[in-house]
């Protein structure tokens, strides 16, 4: 598997309908090992917007939002990604 780098400031990506929401998914999960978690919720919410149906997407946002203290995002994610498959947990 390819690493991809975490942007440091705002990237150019190419055509966004090219990308997929695992691409904004990695990116989020490389911001977050440099503790960049506001760009972490960024990219998350991007690979939301492509695939609201992924729960997955949902409970790592969710530990993006733990690490900004902001529980109430957090849980709100937690929620929703039991709402789309609670069985799959």
């Amino acid at each position: 598997d390819e690493i991809v780098q975490a942007p440091k400031d705002d990237i150019n990506l190419p055509d966004k309908k090219k990308i997929k929401s695992s691409d904004y998914s990695i990116i989020a999960m490389n911001c977050a090992a440099t503790k960049q978690f506001t760009k972490s919720v960024e990219y998350s919410t991007k690979a939301i917007e492509l695939d609201k149906e992924n729960q997955e997407y949902y409970f790592e946002r969710a530990t993006y939002y733990i690490q900004l203290k902001n529980y109430q995002k957090a849980l709100a994610d937690c929620h929703k990604a039991i709402e789309i498959d609670g069985e799959d947990l």
